[in-house]
């Protein structure tokens, strides 16, 4: 079996599964847990009083072209899906959390 034969989805479904038969129950932590995994954001009881937090990472030559974007506008649309998932859960984004993944021969221009 590969990802491309499962997809996304599936292989949500499938971690999913495996996550939930790992966890006490007695664990704090999955207690204090409202929505898991999933597409779009996990959410979990804070003091103040819900949290919610994602990471949609973007793959290039899947989500992008670097040949037809620039680092700024890549930038915009990965806040943008991230902060989708966040309204989509009814939550107010306060923070950005950044997954960063390149090629050891990527140019940097700084």
């Amino acid at each position: 079996m590969n990802v491309s034969s499962i997809g996304e989805f599936g292989l949500i479904k499938k971690l999913a599964k495996q996550s939930l038969t790992a966890v006490d129950e007695t664990w704090l932590a999955s207690r204090q847990l409202v929505i898991g995994i999933g597409d779009d954001a996990v959410v979990w009881k804070a003091a103040n009083p819900f949290q919610i937090a994602t990471v949609d990472s973007l793959v290039e030559k899947i989500h992008f072209s670097l040949k037809t974007i620039t680092w700024q506008e890549l930038g915009w649309k990965s806040i943008a899906v991230n902060l989708s998932d966040v309204a989509a859960m009814g939550g107010i984004p306060l923070y950005a959390l950044i997954s960063l993944g390149l090629q050891v021969t990527q140019r940097l221009r700084m």
